[in-house]
Order: C-alpha cells, then structure tokens, then sequence
C-alpha cells in the first residue's frame, strides 16, 4: 500500500498534492509540509524492515518539489541561479535513477 496524505484539506496519495499544487487547485501556504513529514516518518517506522526504498526516493522527490514551490512562495524575490536550477534537476534524476535500480535489483532478486 503506498502513502496516504492525511490533512484537513486533502487526503490522498502525496503525488495528486504535488500535482493539484502546481495545477493551482490547492494553494502551497495552507499546508504544513513539517506535519507531512513527521506522518510520513511515522509511517515508515510501521512498516519496520518492510519500508521499500521507492516509496522513500518517492516521498524524497516529491517533498524537495514540494519545498522548492513553498520557498518560490514564501520568499518570492528568491532567484535561482542557472547552476541551482540544475542541482535540483541533477537530484531528481539522481532520485530516479535510484529508484530504477532498485527496482531492477529486487526484480533480480526475486527471479
């Protein structure tokens, strides 16, 4: 089962918040990502040695996104320099190469 958003104005998998943020469906400043966070953490320590390292490089991606848009936000005289740009462009796909290896690697394991 993957991870479920829980807050007073949403509930849902964390990628539909990301997604209904940058659609402008749900404004960035009325959620709190700390409380995100700490669900999130909680919920990996559930599921123990069960936690699936996708669903963490998941949360990692997105959360960054989600980050990024709040400060764009908060701070809105903040300018990204071309080379900061990539660094979060160069991490994301970091992040999912990750995950394609780890996909690849429990496929192996279980063939």
């Amino acid at each position: 089962m993957s991870y479920q958003v829980r807050l007073e104005q949403y509930s849902g998998p964390l990628q539909k918040l990301l997604e209904m943020i940058e659609e402008k469906k749900l404004e960035i400043t009325t959620v709190n990502l700390s409380l995100v966070t700490a669900d999130f953490i909680a919920h990996t320590k559930s599921l123990g040695e069960k936690a699936d390292s996708k669903i963490l490089s998941d949360f990692l991606i997105i959360a960054s996104r989600l980050v990024l848009i709040k400060s764009k936000v908060l701070l809105p005289s903040i300018r990204l320099s071309d080379e900061e740009e990539g660094q979060i462009r160069d991490l994301e796909e970091r992040l999912k190469i990750y995950q394609e290896y780890k996909s690849a690697a429990q496929a192996f394991k279980n063939s």
